[in-house]
């Protein structure tokens, strides 16, 4: 699956708190084909439901399990906004 980074501003209906949330690796924003929820374009993954979003992060319907014929097509960041950094470089210093 490919990895893509996009302006947090198109999701205007999402508030700033999941943006940072989904930029941190908590939640995960994944571009979606599914023809049961054709008015979905996004699926939001929480640490404890899931939502199907509109072109502007309005929520179109929510759901407690992924279905298995969910099609993700690519994981979504935002470019606009802090990543938390890379731990491949970090050394650990005993004291």
């Amino acid at each position: 699956m490919d990895n893509v980074n996009i302006h947090s501003t198109q999701f205007v209906k999402l508030n700033a708190t999941t943006k940072d949330l989904i930029n941190m690796g908590e939640w995960f924003l994944y571009e979606i084909n599914y023809p049961e929820v054709p008015s979905a374009k996004y699926y939001l993954s929480t640490d404890q439901m899931s939502y199907y979003l509109s072109d502007d992060g309005s929520i179109v319907s929510k759901t407690p399990k992924t279905p298995e014929d969910l099609v993700f097509l690519r994981q979504v960041s935002f470019d606009d906004l802090p990543k938390p950094q890379s731990l491949r470089n970090v050394v650990v210093q005993w004291a």
